[in-house]
């Protein structure tokens, strides 16, 4: 079975648009895409994600076919937060002198997960990092950067107590970054998207029976497309269990 979902993957995947996504530089630090493709810089085509994507609900599909006493393994959550929005000032004071700038913003995420044992899970995630937003002088110009995020994590859940665990996670995103400018940062693209790295840890609570309470931290690498910043952000999560 898992042969013909690989197969299918294969099949769909070879009829995306074969237009390549820019993911790393040389000369930039080494991410977990470039580290699998063995290379530093070249590109990486949206096909590759669509692999990835549809291999991830292969296997989270795949886990659902357990034995009927696997109660409550699957979850969908819903959490907001906090983001950091890393270089965006320090990428757009290169183009003019700025007269405000905040990297700081609100994010919301939405999760999808499948419990494969009791330490481990497979998710997939929303993330809107929210906006950052730039103004300068000389030259005027006016800018927005808004990431987003679909991201396939592999979860690792340490249980402290009967209601009381610690998690960390690793996997992949697909950013899509959209600029909305004026004035010189005109000269920027509308926007920036790619296959990166990501990463994040956190604490939860289970007092319910169905339904539980996470707080987190995520990395993005290179989400913001200028300046080459990352994404760092806090969120807390309500998780409900069917």
């Amino acid at each position: 079975m898992i042969y013909l979902f690989f197969e299918v993957a294969e099949r769909l995947s070879g009829a995306m648009p074969t237009a390549p996504v820019k993911v790393a530089e040389c000369g930039r630090r080494l991410t977990m895409v470039t580290f699998a493709l063995g290379r530093c810089g070249g590109e990486i085509e949206r096909r590759t994600f669509m692999k990835v994507l549809l291999t991830s609900l292969a296997l989270l599909l795949f886990a659902s076919t357990g034995s009927a006493a696997d109660e409550n393994k699957w979850y969908v959550g819903i959490g907001g937060g906090q983001s950091k929005l890393g270089n965006v000032c320090s990428g757009a004071g290169t183009m003019a002198t700025l007269t405000s700038c905040d990297e700081e913003a609100v994010a919301w995420k939405a999760t999808l997960g499948r419990k494969l044992s009791k330490l481990w899970a497979l998710e997939l995630s929303y993330v809107d990092a929210g906006e950052a937003e730039v103004v300068a002088s000389s030259p005027a110009g006016t800018m927005t950067v808004n990431p987003r995020m679909f991201v396939g994590y592999v979860v690792v859940d340490v249980p402290l107590s009967n209601h009381l665990g610690l998690f960390a996670k690793g996997g992949l995103s697909y950013f899509n970054t959209t600029y909305e400018r004026s004035g010189v940062f005109r000269a920027l693209p509308s926007g920036d998207d790619g296959v990166e790295g990501a990463l994040g840890a956190g604490i939860r609570w289970s007092g319910w029976k169905r339904v539980s309470l996470r707080a987190e931290w995520e990395h993005f690498n290179d989400a913001v497309g200028i300046g080459s910043g990352d994404v760092d952000m806090g969120t807390i999560s309500l998780i409900v269990h069917f």
